[in-house]
């Protein structure tokens, strides 16, 4: 992954930064071959100054020899002063032009020393871009695993309390019974169903207070049941993660017809309207929902569209 981001993101600074590899290392083969031209010629010219300074020092010599012996100047000592005259001035011109050279091959050396800092400067750059994405990655993948951790927390504790919910019935023999776990969601949605039956064909304020009526006197039961499911959905919804609908698929394949139907009529209640209802119309929860479960046709409507 940090490879990709690598090739997408700093290779793309590189074509904005103008930054050609190939064309500086072609430039840096060219200034070095120019440099070691110019050092050579530098230490040739060197040289030839240094021959005529001696030539003139010779040619003085000898005319100062000359004049010494013979006490005047003979044509070969004026010859030989002329041409120490020549092979100084000479050398003097060489001197220039070699520091000319030594010039010019200082400033291609400080060309040289400019790309390179030029490409480690880059470099520094994208080392730290690639280790900051490391760590960004590192730190999405930690934080991630501490959503999963608590996510499932979450969901464990939600099975244990459906687990201990126990609901006591009257069987076919009038005898009380007791529905543990899952089951007693059965029980539950038909004492609610027991309190809105007369109410079927009416209007659905009555439904919605025999509903509020039964949810109080089941609080035990379905306060903490609805809490902590409403807790998970919301956790869900404000984690930064990027497959939300993965982890609420999670909750949503737990829940029973008999669950989706004891939450859609707590969404539609006071308990639920303004803080559980927005989050199933959100998420979808109810895909799964039986439509036998709905007492009238037209409380879906009631919902967004997005819960089923």
């Amino acid at each position: 992954m940090v490879l990709k981001q690598f090739k997408t993101k700093y290779m793309k600074d590189f074509s904005q930064d103008n930054i050609d590899f190939k064309k500086i290392i072609n430039d840096e083969k060219k200034i070095n071959k120019d440099v070691t031209h110019l050092a050579t010629t530098v230490s040739l010219f060197t040289k030839f100054a240094w021959t005529l300074i001696i030539l003139g020092v010779l040619a003085g010599a000898f005319a100062l020899a000359d004049k010494l012996f013979l006490n005047e100047f003979s044509n070969i000592s004026g010859i030989m002063a002329w041409a120490v005259l020549c092979f100084w001035v000479l050398a003097g011109l060489f001197f220039i032009y070699t520091s000319f050279l030594s010039q010019k091959q200082q400033i291609l050396m400080t060309h040289i020393e400019t790309k390179f800092n030029e490409i480690e400067l880059k470099t520094t750059h994208i080392e730290h871009e690639v280790l900051k994405a490391r760590f960004e990655e590192l730190h999405d993948s930690v934080k991630q695993e501490r959503f999963e951790s608590t996510f499932f927390q979450l969901l464990s504790v939600q099975n244990v309390i459906v687990n201990s919910l126990e609901i006591t019935k009257n069987n076919e023999n009038n005898e009380s019974v007791s529905v543990k776990g899952r089951d007693s969601f059965t029980v539950l949605f038909q004492k609610f169903l027991q309190k809105a039956r007369f109410v079927y064909d009416s209007d659905f304020n009555k439904i919605m207070s025999h509903y509020e009526e039964f949810y109080n006197e089941n609080h035990a039961e379905l306060g903490h049941y609805f809490g902590n499911l409403y807790h998970i959905i919301k956790f869900v919804d404000t984690s930064a993660i990027a497959d939300k609908e993965k982890y609420i698929n999670f909750v949503r394949a737990q829940l029973s017809g008999y669950e989706l139907g004891l939450l859609f009529y707590n969404c539609l209640s006071k308990f639920g309207k303004e803080s559980f209802k927005p989050l199933v119309e959100k998420y979808g929860l109810f895909k799964n929902i039986p439509k036998t479960i709905i007492i009238d046709p037209s409380h879906p409507k009631m919902f967004e569209p997005s819960a089923f």
